[in-house]
């Protein structure tokens, strides 16, 4: 069994890849932060992505930990139009709905507009969903709509299967892929910052 990956090449053609993300670990982690866009106050970024936010004075991000290993998301490519292309982002949380505060929860989130999800990933870095800058002002606040979700809680047939709850959020309209969040800070402090806004 090999003790060391093999060497990297990357095609001259593909200069935008790099090793580190050929060999990056897939998948999501159970952690997600959810927002309403509106009550985003500041967006700091720079070419990394996203650096940092803040919120209104009463506003929050909730948090959600959920299954391991369940959480999926991506982006893809919508109709292109005479000015732009737009992207589709979808994020599917999948955990638990035990206590009425969790249901309450979920429901308050089901019952929003305009949302955006911070999901930790595998890799140990952030990704924001349903947050894009508006090519045509280059601002994060003057942009299309956020996310929605669509809220289930599931009560299983039979005794040795758990009951969960999922949410999954999409928008149709965003005018980029997904952006990097805190890409020049450690994994911890990001989840400092992001427990703050909590």
């Amino acid at each position: 069994m090999p003790t060391s990956l093999p060497a990297c090449t990357v095609p001259a053609a593909l200069t935008t890849l790099t090793c580190a993300g050929l060999y990056e670990a897939g998948g999501m982690d159970a952690r997600i932060y959810v927002g309403r866009r509106s009550d985003i106050a500041t967006v700091t970024s720079d070419t990394t992505g996203i650096t940092a936010i803040t919120l209104g004075a009463s506003a929050k991000l909730y948090k959600y930990i959920g299954k391991p290993y369940a959480n999926s998301g991506g982006s893809e490519d919508g109709d292109l139009t005479a000015s732009s292309r737009l992207k589709t982002h979808t994020l599917t949380w999948m955990g638990n709905a035990i206590t009425q505060a969790e249901i309450t929860s979920l429901e308050a989130i089901g019952n929003s507009r305009n949302l955006f999800v911070i999901a930790e990933l595998e890799a140990g870095r952030f990704m924001i969903f349903g947050l894009d800058k508006n090519p045509a002002t280059d601002n994060y606040l003057d942009a299309r709509r956020g996310l929605m979700a669509k809220v289930s809680i599931n009560y299983a047939a039979d005794i040795n299967t758990p009951n969960s709850a999922s949410a999954v959020f999409t928008s149709p309209d965003m005018y980029s892929h997904p952006v990097r969040f805190g890409a020049g800070a450690t994994n911890a402090a990001n989840i400092t910052a992001l427990e703050a806004l909590c």
